[in-house]
This record gives C-alpha cells, sequence and structure tokens, in this order.
C-alpha cells in the first residue's frame, strides 16, 4: 500500500479515463488522488448483465511523449504499468470472488495507433474514448477476451474530459 500512496501522492497527476470496472475497483485510492481528475469511459453494454469474471487489463498512454511531458512527477509509463500489474497479481481484488469476479490479469502496455489518434483532444467525450479504445483493439488485434477486456486510456494532463 505504501507504493500506492507514493505513486498517488504527487500534486501533477494526470487525468486519469479509465474503465469503470478498473475504475470502481480503484475507488478505494480515490482519497490518495489530491486534485487528480478521474473519469470512467462508458461501459459497452450493461455492466452487470455480464460481469467481468477473468479480466485482462490494458493500459495505454494517449500522449506519444508521456515520460517526457511528465517528467520529474514520478508518472512514467512503466512505473504506472509496474503498478496496474502489481495490483492485478495482489489479493486487492480477492473480495469480489463470491460475485463472481476473479483477480483481473494485466496483459500489456498498449502503443498508441497514429490511425487512432496520435495524441488526445483538449476535450474528450465518452463516445471519443469508447472509439479510440476500440480502434486500439481493431488495430492491435487484440485477442478477444469472454471474461472481459478492459483497456485503461491515460490522458494527458493538458485533456479534459466533457461528460
Amino acid at each position: 500500500m505504501e507504493f500506492l500512496r507514493r505513486i498517488f501522492a504527487r500534486r501533477a497527476l494526470p487525468k486519469l479515463a479509465l474503465s469503470s470496472f478498473t475504475a470502481s475497483l480503484l475507488a478505494g485510492v480515490g482519497p490518495l488522488v489530491p486534485g487528480a481528475g478521474l473519469a470512467l469511459a462508458p461501459p459497452a453494454g450493461d455492466p452487470l448483465a455480464q460481469p467481468l469474471s477473468h479480466a485482462v487489463l490494458y493500459n495505454v498512454f494517449w500522449d506519444p511523449d508521456w515520460n517526457r511531458d511528465l517528467a520529474g512527477t514520478g508518472l512514467a509509463t512503466e512505473r504506472i504499468s509496474d503498478f496496474v500489474r502489481r495490483l492485478a497479481s495482489s489479493e486487492y481484488f480477492g473480495g469480489l470472488r463470491q460475485y463472481g469476479v476473479n483477480s483481473p490479469r494485466f496483459a500489456a502496455t498498449l502503443p498508441v495507433v497514429p490511425a487512432c489518434g496520435s495524441i488526445a483532444p483538449q476535450v474528450v467525450t465518452p463516445k471519443q474514448l469508447a472509439a479510440f479504445a476500440e480502434c486500439e483493439a481493431h488495430s492491435l488485434h487484440l485477442p478477444s477476451n469472454p471474461g472481459g477486456r478492459v483497456i485503461d486510456i491515460f490522458l494527458p494532463p493538458t485533456t479534459t474530459q466533457d461528460y
């Protein structure tokens, strides 16, 4: 938990656009994120109709210069992805087993496909987030997963969400 506190205690945090599954599971760390904007990408269909029983997580940083733009913040892509990997493999999600939701598996950090939009717009809508995630999945030929595929989209600090 100390690793988590150190990451989220930074003042210059980027705004995050996460899938509803990951965001709801990370909601417990909300108070540790002073001033950070957290936005939820709209779930496809009714998220309760088919629980994400064996979710596979992917990260994508919608800024080709993420590490340079956030230098000195401690939020390098490798560090965030390592955190997500460690969180997914921990017992953090253990309490959800009673609801048929097993711990997710972190698969990879995805490159930004230029055809999907090389950098996030200044203002992004839920529809744009969903289209970007779908474009990434299609362009990179991500395997479908009946247990759930989750693409966590990290937005640069210059992007705001229009909800």
